[in-house]
């Protein structure tokens, strides 16, 4: 099919706007997918040893919800995976699947069955766009049912452009993960968050990380980075957590629907490890942008991809609450901050008087002013209000 130079030209240029997160992949995809009839068009990022999944973006016909159930089960079972990761690169190398894999095959695949079939499709062409030795990046093309396979001259305008997909996909992988925002400092607080905290994009891409969760990646087994992307350890762990990531990025991710406004996943790992809790919240602050940063000359903007706040929680840590900022967040005395805190790490009235060095009826005292500052009327309020208070490292 024959593409015009200013036709070619666009193509090139939205490709690089989702390199640069200007926009979404499934926007930039849309004029190929439109021009040459494609079912979906996909970037599919791939761990080289364990060929588990690190990234999926998608456009074309298919529905929304496609790339999701594709994470999570079906590129497991994808035939095309293997021998397209045994490609060259190099411009001209390519799997057609109407070529490998004959009708008898295809009746009896589960893939074709039970997925790319009901959802319409049928043929795929695959090419290796770029690898390193931890991962590789396949561009998957697919034709529908009652449409032919892509034609030579097809997937030579796809050639024409695999470099400058590669280079667009390099863009993201190497896109710094920092914060731009309309809220001055907002990097300096959180960093100085001793809860851990993430913000991922819908591919589960790390944008941003504090020094809390940088340390607890360092140490937990249940979960890592590789290639600047968070993956579990445990599948299950990484189809939940995916599933719930891209509910929450919806706006400009996998779901169609109204996204939730949180979700809670435990992530288990292999058994042999502390859980670790992860509460995921949508990132979708009104008049402020919070986006991966977008080159010099670029506006920060609303248009890119949706973005998750991931707070992680081990589940064997215990909790320790800083007497200093409830003390400014209440004003509450230094003495009626430090009794607050021992009745949140559950010391008794006597511990307390004991190692402040002062009489029962001080401590009750306190107490009471404490009871009275926080609007709380029972110890239990009490302990529950102080742990919802993100704890802050002094500078």
């Amino acid at each position: 099919m024959r593409v015009t130079d200013d036709e070619y030209d666009e193509i090139v240029a939205r490709l690089y706007d989702a390199g640069a997160g200007r926009v979404d992949w499934r926007s930039a995809f849309a004029p190929l997918a439109e021009r040459f009839r494609l079912q979906a068009v996909a970037l599919f990022g791939v761990a080289r040893g364990s060929r588990d999944a690190l990234f999926v973006c998608e456009g074309g016909l298919s529905r929304q919800e496609r790339p999701l159930e594709y994470l999570r089960v079906y590129h497991r079972i994808d035939p095309h995976i293997g021998p397209a990761l045994a490609l060259s690169p190099e411009p001209g190398n390519w799997l057609h699947g109407q070529h490998r894999f004959d009708d008898e095959f295809v009746a009896r695949d589960p893939f074709y069955q039970e997925f790319l079939m009901p959802q319409g499709g049928r043929h795929t062409a695959c090419a290796k766009l770029l690898e390193d030795e931890d991962m590789a990046v396949l561009l998957l093309m697919q034709r529908g049912q009652g449409q032919p396979p892509l034609a030579d001259q097809d997937i030579a305008l796809f050639d024409r452009l695999r470099r400058h997909l590669a280079s667009a996909v390099r863009l993201q992988l190497e896109r710094p993960g920092r914060l731009t925002a309309g809220v001055s400092g907002a990097s300096a607080i959180l960093d100085r968050l001793r809860q851990a905290l993430m913000i991922a994009d819908a591919q589960m891409r790390i944008v941003y990380r504090n020094p809390a969760a940088q340390r607890l990646l360092a140490r937990a087994n249940a979960f890592s980075e590789r290639n600047g992307h968070l993956v579990c350890r445990n599948r299950e762990d990484e189809s939940r957590l995916r599933a719930a990531v891209c509910a929450l990025t919806a706006g400009t991710a996998a779901l169609p629907h109204e996204s939730p406004a949180s979700a809670v996943v435990r992530i288990v790992g292999n058994g042999f490890v502390q859980p670790v809790m992860v509460v995921a919240t949508s990132l979708q602050p009104t008049g402020v942008t919070l986006t991966r940063a977008s080159p010099a000359d670029a506006p920060p903007t609303h248009d890119g991809p949706g973005l998750a706040i991931l707070l992680l929680h081990e589940t064997a840590q215990r909790r320790q609450i800083d007497p200093a900022v409830i003390g400014e967040v209440f004003q509450l005395t230094p003495a009626e901050a430090e009794v607050a805190t021992g009745l949140a790490e559950g010391l008794s009235i006597e511990e307390i008087a004991a190692a402040r060095g002062v009489t029962l009826e001080t401590v009750r005292a306190q107490i009471r002013a404490v009871y009275g500052k926080t609007d709380v009327s029972s110890r239990a309020d009490l302990v529950r209000m102080l742990l919802g208070i993100p704890a802050f490292d002094r500078p």
